[in-house]
């Protein structure tokens, strides 16, 4: 029989799930409802989804809307989630284990991907048992053609969707929780607590804004490094500068056209001058006090 949360959610049972994967599996082989170059499914799916599960499922009250409109878009986005984390070649430390239908990788990867990624918890020691199957109906989804939408971005669609029927009004069904589609390996994966969703929902909002903050503390940190590097320079504060600067008093000994007053005038400035300094380094001793003289015009 079919389950139901609080108020209007149902909860997915694990004959529900097999039996929607199922009838996906059946249109997409039967053609009728197979997408444009055999991309995932054409729009009209989800009413036909209804009335096949009505017929195999006849005591469960399955509804297009919420209930299979839902659980197909978490199907959907969870799929896109774990074939970024796949075949995402930037990402190192994760593999797959094929026979428990789960991602694997060590505490130290996963705790790092998970505080910059809180929204992928569900794949953590979990089993996702449908990723064959979801493969063969959304996998060329990503993989061919000009029509082709990378996983991150075709989770950013969803979600928006999902927005949009919030402030539309339309009530979830409930199946927005991560954790009901993927199943430590050996359970059904259909525990749920609406408390500890929300609770989970405020974490992952708090560390995501953490993962930002930190972020652009960091950028914040290096643009204030550059700065300084550029005033420095600016001001003669360069290590170049900084010997010229050391060196000056010494060259203008060196020069006899010069008295005293008039070379620590030459002196003051050029130490206020880091492009004059650099050049009267370049020059030969009688170039320097044919330079001076004309400095102190």
């Amino acid at each position: 029989m079919s389950r139901r949360g609080k108020g209007t959610n149902h909860v997915w049972t694990a004959e529900e799930d097999a039996k929607l994967i199922e009838c996906m599996l059946e249109l997409k082989q039967g053609g009728r409802f197979n997408g444009e170059n055999g991309n995932g499914l054409r729009k009209g799916y989800q009413e036909e989804l209804e009335r096949m599960l009505r017929e195999k499922l006849p005591e469960h009250g399955l509804k297009e809307k919420p209930h299979i409109e839902s659980r197909c878009k978490t199907m959907k986005k969870q799929y896109y989630m774990i074939y970024e984390v796949r075949n995402n070649g930037q990402l190192s430390g994760f593999g797959w284990d094929d026979q428990k239908k789960c991602v694997t990788a060590s505490a130290d990867v996963w705790d790092d991907y998970l505080r910059a990624n809180p929204e992928c918890t569900f794949m953590r020691n979990k089993s996702f048992v449908y990723y064959d199957e979801l493969t063969i109906i959304w996998g060329q989804d990503r993989a061919n053609g000009n029509n082709a939408e990378a996983p991150a971005d075709m989770v950013e669609e969803i979600v928006r969707e999902e927005n949009v029927d919030q402030e539309d009004g339309e009530e979830s069904d409930g199946d927005d929780d991560p954790n009901t589609l993927a199943a430590n390996p050996g359970g059904d994966g259909t525990s749920k607590n609406p408390e500890r969703k929300r609770r989970r929902s405020a974490d992952s909002l708090i560390l995501s804004l953490e993962h930002l903050t930190n972020a652009l503390t960091t950028q914040m940190q290096k643009s204030d490094e550059q700065m300084l590097k550029v005033a420095e320079n600016f001001a003669g504060g360069g290590n170049q500068n900084v010997d010229n600067r050391h060196k000056l008093n010494e060259e203008l000994q060196k020069v006899d056209v010069l008295t005293a007053v008039e070379k620590q005038r030459a002196a003051m400035k050029l130490v206020h001058d880091p492009n004059l300094l650099d050049y009267f380094f370049t020059l030969s001793t009688d170039e320097k006090e044919i330079f001076l003289v004309e400095l102190l015009v």
